[in-house]
C-alpha cells in the first residue's frame, strides 16, 4: 500500500484535493461526493477524471492561506460589484 506520509509531493496533492471537494460539498450544502466533484468540474477546479486542474491548485493555496472566509468575502465584494453593474447598466 502507498503511504502518502512517505511522498509529500502526493500528500500536498491528496490535501489540496480535500481542501477543493469540501468547498464543493459546502457550496452544494450535501456530503454527495459525485455530486460534489460534478460542481467543481462545472467550475473548473476538477477534470473529467475527478483531478485537480490548475484552477483547482490555486483554490485550495488560496483557501490555505487565507481561508474560506476571505473567499466568501471575495465572492460577496465580486456580487456587489455585479449589481451595481447591472444597475448602472439599467
Amino acid at each position: 500500500m502507498f503511504d502518502l506520509c512517505e511522498s509529500p509531493t502526493a500528500l500536498s496533492e491528496r490535501l489540496d484535493h480535500e481542501t477543493v471537494l469540501s468547498y464543493c460539498i459546502s457550496k452544494i450544502g450535501s456530503f454527495d461526493h459525485e455530486i460534489a466533484t460534478k460542481y467543481g468540474q462545472q467550475y473548473g477546479f476538477f477534470d473529467v477524471k475527478g483531478e485537480l486542474t490548475p484552477a483547482g491548485s490555486v483554490l485550495a493555496n488560496f483557501i490555505g492561506v487565507f481561508g474560506e472566509a476571505e473567499l466568501a468575502e471575495l465572492q460577496q465584494m465580486k456580487a456587489k460589484e455585479g449589481d451595481v453593474c447591472f444597475a448602472n447598466a439599467a
